[in-house]
Order: C-alpha cells, then sequence, then structure tokens
C-alpha cells in the first residue's frame, strides 16, 4: 500500500516532464495496469492523445485505460481515427475487444470491425471478438458470415461449440456452414452437446442436399446414446426432439425409424415422466411436443416392427406424457390418437 501511494504521488512529476512524449505510452500504460486510478492521469493522457492518438502506440494506452475500467467516453473521440488508421493491422483486434468489454457503443467500431474481419475473420483469436461483440450488441446476423467461415477454418477450437449454438439459430445458412456444423456434431466428443446444436438446427435438418449427412449424424449420436445400460434425462429429451424434427421429412423418419424404436423400448426413455424433470430438460421435451414425433408410430405398427402388445409399456410412457401437452398440440394429433385407441393403443 506504502510503495502504491508513494508511486501516486510521484505521478504528475514524470507527466508534467515527459507526459506528451511519444515514449510516455509505455508509462501510461505501466501506471494504469499496476492499479492507479484512470481519473489521475487523465488529463496528462488525453493530452497525450491529441498528440499521438493515430500512432500505433496509441493502442497501448487506449487498451490500459479501457481495461483499468477508465470511463469510455473519455476516450471515444480517438477510437474511430485510430481505428481508421490501423483497422488493417491484426493487433486492431486488442481495440475492438477493449472497446466492446468496457461497454462503449458498438455503433461506433462497426464499420472498421467490418473492414477489419475482411481480413482477419479466420484467425483463431477473433472468436473472443465474436464473443464481445455478442455481448455488447447482441447481433449476431451481422456477424453470420465471418464467423461461418471462421468455423470452417477452426473446427476444433475450444469455443468452436459457442459459434455452432449462434450459427445454427440463424434462419439462412449456407450449405456449407451445415455440412460443416453437422462434421463438427459427428466428431465431438460429448453427446449432450452433439445432439443439442444438432437440434439447433431445427428445419435446416430437413434439407434435401444434406440429407445423408444429417441421417449419418443422427445414427452416430443416437446409437452411442441408446447403447448404454442408463442414459440421463437431458438426452432421453434431446432424441425426443430430434426426433421430432426428423419426422417432418419421410425420407429422413424412414431412416432413423429403427433408432427411433430404440429409443422408444430403452428403459430411461421418458423415465423419469417429462413432467418431473428438471425445468431445463422440461424445455427440450415442450419443444418436442409435435405430431411429427408421433409419425413413426403406424408405419411401424403397420410393418409388424411395432406392437401394442408387447412394446405396451413404453407406448404407455409415451402416451402418458402425450396427454400433458398443451391443448394446441393436443387438438392437433386428436385424429391419431384416435386411430391409436382403436389399434389398442
Amino acid at each position: 500500500m506504502t510503495d502504491s501511494m508513494n508511486r501516486s504521488s510521484t505521478l504528475p512529476a514524470w507527466l508534467e516532464t515527459e507526459g506528451e512524449r511519444l515514449e510516455a505510452f509505455s508509462r501510461f500504460k505501466t501506471w494504469l495496469e499496476a492499479g492507479a486510478p484512470p481519473e489521475t492521469v487523465r488529463p496528462y493522457l488525453i493530452a497525450w492523445l491529441k498528440a499521438h492518438g493515430t500512432r500505433r502506440e496509441a493502442r497501448f494506452v487506449l487498451a490500459a485505460w479501457l481495461e483499468a475500467r477508465g470511463e469510455p467516453a473519455a476516450i471515444q473521440p480517438f477510437i474511430a481515427p485510430w481505428l481508421q488508421a490501423h483497422e488493417r493491422d491484426l493487433e486492431a483486434s486488442f481495440i475492438f475487444q477493449a472497446w466492446l468489454d468496457a461497454g462503449g457503443k458498438s455503433k461506433l467500431i462497426r464499420k472498421s470491425l467490418y473492414n477489419w474481419l475482411a481480413l482477419f475473420e479466420t484467425q483463431p483469436n477473433t472468436y473472443f471478438l465474436f464473443t464481445s461483440w455478442l455481448a455488447a450488441a447482441g447481433n449476431f446476423s451481422s456477424i453470420k458470415q465471418p464467423a461461418s467461415r471462421w468455423l470452417s477454418a477452426n473446427p476444433r477450437h475450444h469455443g468452436t461449440l459457442n459459434i455452432i449454438n449462434h450459427l445454427a439459430r440463424q434462419e439462412d445458412l449456407a450449405e456449407e456452414t451445415v455440412r460443416d456444423i453437422l462434421s463438427w456434431c459427428r466428431e465431438a466428443h460429448d453427446a449432450e452437446a452433439a445432439l443439442a446444436s444438432l437440434t439447433f438446427l431445427e428445419r435446416h435438418l430437413l434439407r434435401e442436399e444434406v440429407a445423408p449427412e444429417v441421417a449419418a449424424t443422427a445414427r452416430a449420436w443416437v446409437e452411442v446414446v441408446v447403447a448404454q445400460e442408463v442414459f440421463l434425462p437431458k438426452l432421453s429429451a434431446l432424441l425426443a426432439l430430434l426426433f421430432a424434427i426428423l419426422g417432418d421429412s419421410p425420407g429422413l423418419r424412414v431412416a432413423s425409424e429403427d433408432l427411433f424404436l430404440r429409443w422408444l423400448r430403452h428403459p430411461s426413455a421418458l423415465a423419469p415422466q417429462p413432467a418431473h424433470v428438471t425445468p431445463g430438460v422440461r424445455r427440450v421435451y415442450f419443444s418436442a411436443q409435435r405430431l411429427a414425433l408421433l409419425s413413426y408410430l403406424e408405419p411401424l405398427l403397420a410393418a409388424g416392427r411395432l406392437s401394442v402388445t408387447a412394446d405396451r409399456q413404453p407406448l404407455v410412457r409415451l402416451f402418458a406424457w402425450v396427454k400433458t401437452w398443451t391443448p394446441e398440440v393436443r387438438e392437433q394429433v386428436g385424429p391419431f390418437l384416435e386411430r391409436m385407441r382403436r389399434l389398442g393403443g
């Protein structure tokens, strides 16, 4: 504490004699990183920036001010000019990120950011800039294209899952991006992460051009899960949602009928009942309340692969859940349920 106070008391001396020299950037950086209150050096720092604000060295001063929790508005006049001068430099990422993390206005840096991304979007560390942008601006669609290309170049980056989960929710995705996500899902090391990302793709799974990859990815993970003696309710819910999505495609439904049967017959499927699981798992089950999930049953019954007597227990579990579906969904499935009752289901 004494050392800190002594250094603070000597601060004005060097600032007044050297504060506007270019080389002072390192002293501003050192003092701010050491914990000196930003307001202590503010007038000197502003004077330095007025003299050297577009120099390459200014990035150390700007970043140190922001990381020391200095008020962003104090240096806002210098941010855009510096970025315009250095938006083609890889190191500009530090200013983008520091500005966004400090709560600076995203609109101020948007144009320079896009120009920078056009050059460096596939760099591994660009991931951190994406996350800072999302936290500050909350608008993923504006960086969707750069993020798609980043994913293609960095499929094994530790942040890939986060980018995938944002990308998969986008309305429009390039075919290549869908394939990249499916490839990641197939090679993932965690069933829950792979299945969650797969189901985030929703309608993108039904695109004919990627049907073979979708079928292969679904098969790979369903087989992993149902091969376990017991699996967690979250996995059961994710499989229910996956089948509810695949059931909307006649081709994918046929290709996954055997997987649906293995899930339905597994003792862990729908056990415990969705009404008795955690809120997070219940939300996944809620998303699976679709007629498409039940569309598997009639063809399997007609082909004799599913029996209302031999498979009574799993069917009872399934229809106990269906009875809890929302009134709107139950109205849609009403004719189907009536046919099942006539079959003795």
